[in-house]
């Protein structure tokens, strides 16, 4: 517990500034342990109803950030290091946000790709699959009534928050996962172990509410 953070702003989707913001941390800090990449960014259009120009942000924003993030920072990464990239379990369901949900499949595909080729230098690279959770972006973007609904298919019956997810990463990234690198681990209270009833399918094609319209873009931290 305890320690400094220090802000680094820098855009993401500019390789150079990837590059530049890796550096900056380093020298910051003193040196990198963990490289998190949590960038998530989406709309309810689905994925043929997009614009081209927006297939490409969305895939962009989602995909092609982890993947300039993870090629600066990895070299400087420690034996021991790891990288714990942040995906969602949207990767499973089709529906609204699906250019989201796929590139967050690409995500996790170049989860195990950077684990393969960065196993050699001892550095580990694992994936957290997000599941329904109760935050600031929920509270502003989701009705009482399919937050009700969403709960129904939720195994554990409640919905996590975001100190489940951090908990995970933690761990991910801790030398208690010493030993675990590829892996796609899903914190979502137990959907994934089955299928969702019939009245999920209502979170996944009810028409959005005034306040989020249709290509509204949504974007969760």
């Amino acid at each position: 517990a305890g320690g400094t953070a220090v802000p680094v702003i820098a855009d993401v989707l500019d390789d150079d500034a990837c590059r530049a913001a890796v550096a900056d941390a380093e020298k910051a800090l003193g040196g990198l342990d963990t490289l998190v990449n949590n960038v998530a960014v989406g709309d309810r259009a689905g994925v043929f109803e997009v614009t081209p120009e927006r297939f490409h942000q969305l895939m962009d924003l989602n995909l092609t950030t982890a993947w300039q993030m993870t090629r600066h920072a990895a070299p400087r990464l420690p034996r021991g290091g790891a990288i714990v990239n942040i995906s969602s379990v949207g990767v499973r369901a089709g529906g609204p946000g699906m250019v989201y949900n796929l590139a967050k499949a690409g995500l996790e595909n170049l989860t195990v790709g950077a684990a393969n080729t960065l196993g050699p230098q001892g550095v580990r690279v694992n994936c957290v699959q997000v599941g329904a959770i109760w935050g600031a972006f929920a509270a502003a973007n989701m009705p009482p009534h399919m937050r009700e609904v969403r709960k129904g298919w939720i195994g554990l019956g409640t919905e996590g928050t975001p100190w489940d997810i951090a908990q995970a990463v933690l761990f991910l990234a801790s030398d208690h996962a010493r030993w675990v690198s590829g892996q796609v681990l899903s914190v979502d209270g137990g959907p994934s172990t089955g299928r969702p009833g019939k009245p999920a399918a209502a979170v996944l094609t009810e028409t959005p509410p005034p306040s989020t319209p249709e290509g509204t873009p949504l974007v969760q931290a």
